[in-house]
């Protein structure tokens, strides 16, 4: 076998001779290996996608304030008010 960064390469294993064994040993390190991921994945999926979701909120929160002020700051009376507007409706 090789070292452990290069089983993945799938370029190498077609140029070898031994296809047929090497294909077996793959498919059963394969199955053991995938099922252990999808238990690490999906508990760490849930932790990203609320992470996730709490990052967008903050992000418009901060882009629609800055928007608004550099908007009113350039001219007065019309864009400052529909701008503070949506985030409200949104969150």
């Amino acid at each position: 076998l090789k070292a452990k960064g290069e089983r993945g390469n799938i370029r190498n294993r077609r140029t070898r001779g031994r296809r047929r064994r090497q294909r077996r040993r793959s498919r059963r390190r394969r199955r053991r290996r995938r099922r252990r991921r999808r238990s690490r994945s999906r508990s760490r999926m849930k932790r990203r996608r609320r992470s996730r979701r709490k990052r967008r909120r903050r992000s418009t929160r901060l882009t629609l304030s800055f928007c608004a002020c550099a908007v009113a700051t350039r001219a007065a009376p019309l864009p400052p008010v529909p701008l503070p507007v949506p985030p409200l409706g949104l969150l």
